[in-house]
């Protein structure tokens, strides 16, 4: 009995203790009318809104009704709206979840606008009209929840809680949003019965972590059936189960916004957040939860829609048709049949549904079915082929190491020719063997053989590429005629090509035309439209009226598509992700008009990014009555820190800098 009393009091103490951590976080202070009134906040005085304070309290518990551990997770938020462009704030999603295997109930939604109301704080309640649900699916209802009176200036409080079975990963946290967080805290009580393994991703860093544990008793019931005199009978055992409960408070304060930014993959990856990824059991004993990968891979191979949707025999004739090629020639010969034959249909996944017979018959299919069957083909004609899995930009990077397959959402081809992988996707028309749409840059994946799924790194073997040549004559009658070609390579090429697909004939030319401005183009035509082992080349005719030949100077800019500059803001949080190296190159020859004489060129120039990871040369050189002029900038990495950064910004500066610099031509005296 003195035992029992012990185990209860200790029980009873860790949910009072537990309940008050819970309690103090999730308690705001008092509106006031000065917090209605205040119209800006140093983290960012141009902010739309800022988020005042946000908690987030999650435990896992064990539920006597339901027999099992669960999760609970409260979050509680304020929101100061601080003008007009921040009057969405006042409308909160999330989805719920409700499968056979798990599932997610909604346990509580309430919360408050506060107002200034002719000088006092008024608090109007969220009511059931407020809050409204839609099936987007049969397992996923959508909770959409519309505040009342939300205005400039006002606050406003939003509470709702969740609970769920589903412990294999936690819901993330995210510290970080597209608005400035003064205060975010993260809370929580997981028993060490439970080993998660913890992830943060972000470049922000946590103020504080608090964090303590102790000891909890809950009694738990399990069920098992028993035979007895030629019968099954169920029978229920209750016990006591020890076990710790760590406590762990993590506090970011003055969070600023993350804004989107050129080049980068998805935001997602770069909000400060918090992941836990279930691991490991510890009940009776140490149990992993997570298969290895060569797990992974046995499944994999074994799956109908997987292992199993490589079909070699369809492709029979077809290698037939191949015997006696060459190894790469055969790849060739497989890649062109799927590439030129099977429209991809946009959808994404590592799973094939469809069968190589039925997608060449249909003539569409998924990335997963085009590429399987691409794999099909190629085993067909004896080259060794592999699936490799991987995560697209749009879905962002994945765990190094964990082994989670729902990261995972693409499939490409690894073919194995003299030692050497050959990647390859077949669901573009418009890019050569070897070169990947740029949505698999993501530099990673995973090659799927027999007994493994082994590390691949995906780097491009393409560049954005441009090579621009254009000759200017300049007239005696103040007229300036030239002729531009520029060739585009690699991913430069497949943009072009795109584009030219999508906007045919008067669009695509006055398109041209925009880029060309201040020149009248009087003719353009277009060059390998289709070759896609050829650059894409444009051919331009330009000229205007530059001058008039009384004048005694001649002020002259060559540059036609002037320069960007996409590094304005002198500093960068999240990396400059091109996705394959940058390669420009411009040589311009001027033909001087009689009578004139260079006064004044453009000054050589070289700057080179510390590492040789990038630089721009600028040159100008004069023979006689020509001048040419070569540019190139050359970034040889497709993924540039932040540190980098400033170096990188320097260099665009300064070619975008250079572009601005004239010519100066002079009348001779005797003339």
């Amino acid at each position: 009995m003195k035992i029992l009393y012990s185990t209860l009091f200790t029980f009873i103490l860790s949910i009072c203790f537990s309940s008050n951590i819970f309690c103090n976080e999730l308690k705001f202070d008092k509106i006031t009318l000065k917090d209605l009134q205040k119209s800006s906040y140093d983290i960012d005085s141009s902010a739309e809104a800022v988020i005042l304070k946000e908690v987030g309290d999650l435990e896992i518990f064990y539920n006597n009704p339901k027999e099992t551990f669960m999760y609970r997770k409260k979050t509680k938020v304020r929101i100061k709206i601080l003008n007009k462009d921040g009057l969405d704030r006042g409308t909160f999603t999330f989805n719920q979840y409700r499968g056979n295997a798990y599932s997610e109930d909604i346990t509580e939604i309430k919360g408050f606008t506060y107002i200034d109301n002719q000088g006092k704080v008024e608090k109007i309640k969220l009511s059931k009209d407020n809050i409204h649900k839609t099936d987007v699916s049969k397992k996923i209802r959508k909770y959409t929840i519309t505040f009342p009176n939300v205005k400039e200036g006002c606050i406003i409080d939003f509470e709702y809680g969740i609970q769920s079975d589903y412990l294999f990963r936690l819901p993330t946290w995210y510290f970080q949003k597209s608005i400035p967080v003064l205060y975010s805290s993260y809370t929580t009580r997981i028993p060490d019965k439970y080993i998660y393994e913890e992830n943060y991703r972000g470049y922000w860093k946590l103020k504080e972590v608090n964090s303590s544990s102790f000891e909890k008793t809950v009694q738990v019931v399990y069920r098992e059936k028993t035979i007895q005199q030629s019968s099954t009978l169920p029978q229920t055992y209750r016990y006591d189960l020890n076990y710790i409960l760590k406590n762990d408070q993590r506090v970011c304060e003055n969070i600023p916004a993350l804004k989107g930014e050129d080049f980068v993959t998805t935001l997602d990856d770069y909000y400060f957040q918090v992941s836990s990824q279930l691991v490991a059991t510890n009940f009776n004993m140490m149990e992993s939860v997570l298969s290895s990968w060569p797990e992974i891979a046995t499944s994999l191979n074994g799956g109908d829609n997987f292992g199993r949707a490589v079909k070699k025999g369809y492709f029979k004739d077809f290698a037939q048709s191949v015997e006696g090629a060459g190894s790469l020639e055969k790849v060739h010969a497989a890649y062109t049949l799927l590439q030129q034959n099977v429209e991809w249909n946009g959808r994404y996944g590592i799973y094939a549904y469809e069968s190589p017979k039925t997608i060449m018959q249909n003539k569409t299919g998924t990335a997963a079915e085009i590429n399987f069957a691409l794999i099909s083909a190629l085993q067909a004609c004896g080259i060794e082929a592999f699936p490799v899995i991987l995560s697209t930009r749009a879905n962002g990077k994945v765990h190094p190491t964990l082994p989670l397959l729902e990261n995972y959402n693409y499939v490409i081809v690894a073919a194995l020719i003299d030692g050497n992988k050959v990647l390859m996707d077949a669901t573009s028309k418009l890019l050569p063997l070897g070169q990947l749409p740029l949505r698999c840059m993501n530099y990673s994946g995973r090659m799927v053989t027999k007994n493994d799924c082994v590390p691949v790194e995906i780097n491009s073997s393409a560049a954005f590429e441009t090579k621009t040549t254009c000759m200017f004559n300049i007239q005696d009658d103040g007229t300036i005629s030239a002729m531009e070609r520029s060739s585009y390579y690699g991913y430069e090429a497949q943009k072009r090509r795109d584009w030219h697909a999508k906007n045919q004939g008067s669009k695509n030319e006055s398109e041209h035309k925009k880029s060309h401005e201040n020149w009248e183009v009087e003719s353009f035509q277009v060059k390998n439209v289709e070759q896609i082992d050829k650059p894409f080349t444009t051919i331009t005719k330009i000229s205007q009226e530059a001058f008039d030949p009384e004048d005694e100077r001649i002020y002259f800019t060559p540059y036609i598509e002037e320069f960007q500059n996409f590094f304005k803001e002198e500093t960068r949080v999240h990396p400059v992700d091109f996705g394959a190296p940058i390669k420009k190159s411009q040589v311009y020859t001027i033909t001087l008009p009689k009578g004139y004489v260079v006064e004044e060129l453009p000054e050589n120039s070289i700057v080179e990014m510390p590492g040789k990871k990038g630089s721009m040369t600028f040159i100008v050189k004069q023979s006689g009555n020509m001048i040419q002029i070569s540019n190139t900038v050359e970034l040889s990495e497709p993924i540039y820190s932040n540190t980098d950064y400033p170096y990188l910004r320097e260099m665009y500066l300064h070619a975008f800098s250079k572009q601005g610099e004239q010519i100066v031509l002079k009348k001779t005296s005797t003339q």
